[in-house]
């Protein structure tokens, strides 16, 4: 089996720095940060309801691609922790 060197760049602040000035640049990721804020601070700051914990896994499921196939076991988890906000 042949072994495949990957040049991977040494971390530094520049990478970090370029990386975020890319993530900047993509509209849509830069938008769906924003929407998430505003649901997990603004509408639905705390874990107490379901409906609000549902929103926020769905959410999160969707904008990440985490591919969680069902998301109501997980909501349902979320609020068994009793964590009160955010």
């Amino acid at each position: 089996m042949r072994s495949v060197k990957i040049n991977v760049p040494k971390p530094s602040s520049e990478q970090v720095e370029f990386y975020l000035r890319a993530w900047d640049e993509l509209e849509n990721y830069h938008l769906q940060e924003d929407a998430l804020d505003k649901l997990f601070f603004q509408l639905c700051p705390e874990n107490l309801e379901m409906s609000d914990i549902l929103l926020k896994v769905a959410a999160l499921n969707d904008f990440y691609s985490t591919n969680i196939f069902s998301v109501y076991p997980v909501a349902k988890h979320i609020l068994s922790l009793d964590i009160p906000e955010h």
